[in-house]
């Protein structure tokens, strides 16, 4: 259940962003997409607690959102389970997605 749930969270990541990228008049497309990236990283998440994935997702949700309460906690959440896999390089996020985690926790 839960790679059903990553995977289709990872289809609506790609989804969301390209409608961000696409035309501004599709903005309820956008909103429709967001909610669903939302329920499904919070099934991803709700599987699996340590999911990196889920919480950054569930953090950029928060961001696009303008939840700001959420956007902190969801980033620290990723930033702990990520920590989890300290000894595990292959597991761990890149320097890009950490410094991006750590931005959005500090906002």
């Amino acid at each position: 259940m839960a790679a059903s749930a990553a995977l289709v969270a990872e289809s609506l990541y790609e989804a969301s962003t390209k409608a961000a990228t696409s035309d501004r008049n599709n903005a309820p497309d956008r909103a429709a997409i967001i909610a669903l990236l939302q329920r499904a990283a919070e099934y991803q998440v709700k599987c699996n607690p340590r999911s990196v994935r889920g919480w950054t997702r569930l953090a950029d949700v928060a961001e696009a959102q303008g939840d700001h309460d959420a956007q902190r906690s969801a980033a620290l959440r990723a930033l702990a389970a990520d920590e989890t896999f300290e000894l595990d390089p292959l597991r761990r996020l890149p320097d890009s997605a950490r410094n991006s985690l750590h931005r959005q926790a500090n906002k």
